[in-house]
């Protein structure tokens, strides 16, 4: 009998054979990447796992409560994560129309969204909309690599 090798904890629940490439969402890192990009630019400071229902354990990845803005990081996209999986999926409906519900605006990316500067430019043109300050990167700032 063969015996199959295990698969790297970093990434459990991706099967072998699947593109490195996308490999690469099923990792951690795009927060610590949104978080550098964030502080580089005048864009207001934004809460952390934030708790924005009062009964409910829901935790938002980035909150601005006072503008009422949401950020949601989908990872796990290309390797079955949580967010793709039924159950998960539908939890994930219910914490956002709550959300809605609520009168919050939600802005949803991928890992790959973020390393690619999609993730702030929508974030960056959420506050020019609403009439917030929030300085444009310039050609210098280098902050995605």
């Amino acid at each position: 009998m063969l015996k199959r090798k295990k698969r790297p904890a970093k990434f459990k629940g991706v099967p072998y054979g699947f593109p490195k490439k996308l490999e690469k969402e099923c990792d951690k890192g795009h927060q610590a990447l949104l978080d550098r990009i964030l502080k580089s630019f005048d864009v207001p400071a934004p809460a952390r796992e934030y708790r924005f229902h009062p009964s409910r354990r829901w935790r938002l990845d980035y909150a601005w409560p006072e503008h009422r803005l949401a950020v949601e990081i989908e990872g796990g996209v290309w390797c079955q994560g949580r967010h793709t999986r039924g159950s998960g999926f539908v939890k994930d409906i219910e914490k956002y129309n709550a959300l809605t519900l609520a009168g919050w605006s939600l802005l949803r990316f991928t890992p790959a969204q973020v390393r690619s500067g999609e993730c702030y430019q929508a974030i960056h043109r959420w506050f020019n909309e609403q009439g917030t300050e929030s300085r444009r990167p310039r050609a210098d700032d280098s902050v995605i690599r």
